[in-house]
């Protein structure tokens, strides 16, 4: 990818974001309020009172920082501890793993579906009598087409299934029940990028009749301040100034990740850092709440632009294979490019999106080709190794204006001939 490209279009303002949070004005009134005088209605027990009343069969929720925090605290509740190991995908994000060494964990990788969620017969390969609990996660807002095998598989190892939620909140199973509700627990995130975005923020819900919770932490005012400050920057208001914001918070990031490669990194030190082990703060938990409220609509509008993408893509020829219409709130969009010349052509078409001014997105390189996870493969990784490289995502937002579609339809129109001669 032309990283100066991408660069100089956001410091011009002439594209359009990837990521845009769902707010209305109330919201961007509370926030703005927020940060000049630090007071906000506290909100926190409405919001466990809603989340109540979503999951009536739940036995707790807990309010947390981060969906980091929540899987810890999932894990803590549910009783495991050191040297228990937790199944998770390992095309997925790196936080995981984090939270997982945290709670004292020992992750063990399984390899993904076609649909990108982890597979039945990886997590049975993966299996061992220290495995304690399996952890299915509803990547890109899509059901997991092994939820039921996996849960009659643990069910009978007597191992914990852990629902991710964090990017599927409002998702319904094919019984009717909401993403959440049918593993021992579940965990959630409003943070970037998910159905419910926000500077911060998620929450546990236990399935399982539990003793005791974990001591959760307070993030200090000005750190919250600067969080939130920093998140406002980077994705509302003036397109320039939020491409400014981008690049700004791009160069520390890459260095932090350059930082994980030189000799002596310490990996606990490194989950210790990414899980904080907080509660909610009261800024997030006004977010959380207020688009808890909005979330049908904001699925339905994913919908109808993940339909419009799929429209404009099919007339344009381009060879890419799309998500699957069926369980799929599409919190994500990616576009897989299959084939022997399939990262080729992902490439290209990438970076002749991102000079007609669209903003894109990598999807997940597998936990087991990072540092911070490569020690805990235990199965082949055919099927993420066979598609990552291949796979890019575009912008699925409900608040694409008109302007937007009218520039990824330019965009998409001029990249095609230079994708075909390719």
């Amino acid at each position: 990818m032309d990283d100066l490209t991408r660069a100089l279009r956001r410091l011009s303002g002439c594209y359009v974001p990837y990521l845009e949070p769902y707010w209305n004005e109330r919201d961007v009134a509370a926030v703005d309020g927020w940060l000049k005088t630090g007071s906000l209605d506290d909100v926190r027990d409405d919001l466990t009172r809603k989340l109540r009343s979503l999951f009536p069969e739940s036995a707790d929720v807990i309010l947390t920082d981060t969906g980091k925090t929540a899987l810890f605290v999932a894990l803590n509740m549910l009783d495991l501890g050191h040297q228990d190991e937790v199944i998770v995908p390992s095309y997925c994000c790196s936080s995981i793993i984090a939270s997982v060494l945290r709670a004292g964990c020992v992750p063990v990788l399984a390899d993904c579906d076609e649909h990108f969620n982890i597979s039945e017969h990886s997590v049975a390969v993966a299996l061992s009598p220290k495995t304690k609990a399996v952890l299915v996660v509803y990547l890109f807002g899509t059901r997991a087409a092994s939820l039921d095998a996996i849960i009659t598989l643990a069910k009978r190892r007597g191992i914990a299934v852990i629902e991710d939620v964090a990017q599927a909140f409002g998702l319904r199973l094919e019984n009717g029940s909401l993403a959440g509700s049918v593993g021992d627990a579940a965990i959630f995130s409003a943070g970037l990028g998910k159905p419910i975005t926000g500077p911060g923020g998620g929450w546990v819900v236990m399935n399982r009749t539990v003793t005791g919770q974990p001591q959760l932490g307070v993030e200090p005012p000005d750190e919250a301040r600067r969080r939130v400050r920093d998140f406002v920057s980077r994705f509302t208001g003036k397109r320039w100034r939020r491409g400014c914001g981008e690049i700004a918070h791009a160069l520390p990031a890459r260095l932090a990740v350059r930082m994980r490669h030189q000799p002596g990194f310490d990996r606990r030190a490194w989950a210790g850092n990414e899980c904080r082990v907080r509660g909610i703060a009261a800024i997030d938990a006004w977010l959380t709440l207020k688009q808890i409220e909005r979330i049908d609509d904001n699925i339905e509008r994913r919908r109808q632009n993940a339909e419009r993408w799929s429209k404009l893509l099919a007339a344009s020829k381009v060879p890419c294979r799309l998500p699957t219409a069926v369980g799929n709130i599409y919190t994500v969009f990616p576009l897989w490019f299959e084939g022997k010349n399939g990262g080729q052509a992902a490439d290209q078409f990438r970076r002749n999106l991102e000079r007609g001014g669209i903003a894109t997105e990598p999807c997940y390189v597998p936990l087991h080709l990072r540092v911070e996870a490569r020690d805990f493969r235990r199965t082949s990784m055919d099927v993420a190794e066979s598609l990552w490289r291949n796979v890019f995502a575009v912008s699925i937002r409900p608040n694409l204006s008109s302007d937007d579609w009218q520039r990824i339809g330019a965009a998409v129109t001029k990249a095609v001939p230079t994708l075909a001669a390719a």
